[in-house]
């Protein structure tokens, strides 16, 4: 079993060190949320194969409001791992194999701290505070391209 941490010791020091700043100077609305998420994904062959590169994109992108603190891959069999980003930004990870296996299995534990604000920063109708939404006639006539959609919808819902 082969490990990739991806941040040094100094890195993840100065990421809490910045995560705990949020804390101290955030308003009640902007409280940070630590969320850790575990993916596993296992692929079995019926004989022995030569794995080819593959890609993963395993790793959410960090913004403003979503601070990765902790990421961790493991791969089985050993890889060769190379990190890049794309043009958007993304982490892409690409695995070079050097063995034959019957057996592929990847793993990624990630911890993120999201510090959005837990509010809509964008205003909203009194009518659409509740669901289901209900619409004015002004709307339908508005937009009459989006009611076969919705009699779509409540046919298969029934």
């Amino acid at each position: 079993m082969q490990r990739h941490d991806s941040m040094a010791r100094g890195s993840a020091r100065r990421r809490q060190q910045r995560s705990v700043s949020l804390r101290r100077s955030v308003d009640l609305e902007l409280l940070p949320s630590t969320s850790t998420t575990t993916h596993t994904t296992i692929y079995r062959y019926r004989a022995a194969v030569f794995l080819r590169p593959h890609q993963l994109m395993l790793r959410p992108r960090e913004m403003r409001d979503l601070i990765l603190t902790a990421f961790d891959l493991e791969i089985t069999p050993t890889a060769r791992i190379d990190w890049s980003h794309d043009v958007s930004g993304n982490v892409i990870a690409i695995a070079n194999f050097d063995v034959t296996t019957d057996t592929l299995s990847i793993r990624s534990h990630t911890t993120a701290v999201l510090t959005a604000t837990n509010r809509p920063v964008f205003p909203i109708a009194a009518s659409a505070t509740s669901y289901a939404f209900l619409y004015s006639a002004e709307d339908w006539a508005a937009h009459p391209h989006v009611l076969p959609l919705v009699e779509t919808l409540f046919e298969c819902i029934q």
